[in-house]
């Protein structure tokens, strides 16, 4: 049913292509008007030259009408190869719809963002500082920002694994230490 759909609109586009030419061998190339040159251009009372009245003929006025129609037959003949170049592709494009949607119903839903890890440490997890309503000022010229902007960027960092995270290390004594009594106890004993 599509083939023969195709078929018909290459038999329109054939008869129409066939026209076209038929109409631009019809016409007949213009002669150019020319003005013989007079003896009045030695007395001008004027610096600019004389304006002409432009006026078109009737011929002149059929002639682009003609030509306009030809241009507009030849965008709608270019549109309509487009159209047949697209249908004759259509098995293809509803071919590639289908697996691009059997891909997407493959695929597993998209879980929360997981950052890159880097080092045997998780990354801080900072609460995200929001202004309540209550805290909030009437203008916001008096808003001021919350948050340090240096950890926010660190954290950032840290969780698209640019950085390494880290946890603070805590300094271990070597020794015990001892525990002695002061002389001045031990005199009063």
């Amino acid at each position: 049913m599509r083939q023969q759909a195709l078929e018909q609109e290459r038999e329109r586009l054939q008869y129409l292509f066939q026209t076209l030419h038929d109409e631009e061998e019809d016409e007949l190339p213009v002669s150019s008007e020319e003005e013989p040159e007079d003896e009045k251009d030695k007395y001008k009372l004027s610096v600019n030259e004389a304006v002409e009245v432009k006026k078109k003929t009737r011929t002149r006025r059929n002639r682009e009408a003609r030509h306009k129609q030809r241009l507009e037959l030849a965008e709608k003949l270019k549109a309509l190869k487009i159209q047949l170049k697209d249908l004759a592709n259509l098995l293809k494009i509803e071919q590639e719809v289908d697996e691009k949607a059997t891909k997407l119903a493959e695929q597993k839903p998209a879980g929360p963002k997981k950052f890159k890890r880097h080092s045997q440490h998780d990354p801080l997890f900072t609460p995200l500082e929001v202004k309540l309503s209550d805290e909030l000022t009437n203008n916001l010229r008096g808003v001021k920002p919350e948050g340090n902007p240096f950890y926010e960027q660190m954290h950032k960092l840290q969780m698209s694994g640019m950085v390494e995270a880290r946890v603070p290390v805590e300094h271990k004594r070597r020794y015990r230490q001892k525990t002695t009594e002061k002389w001045s106890y031990k005199n009063f004993k």
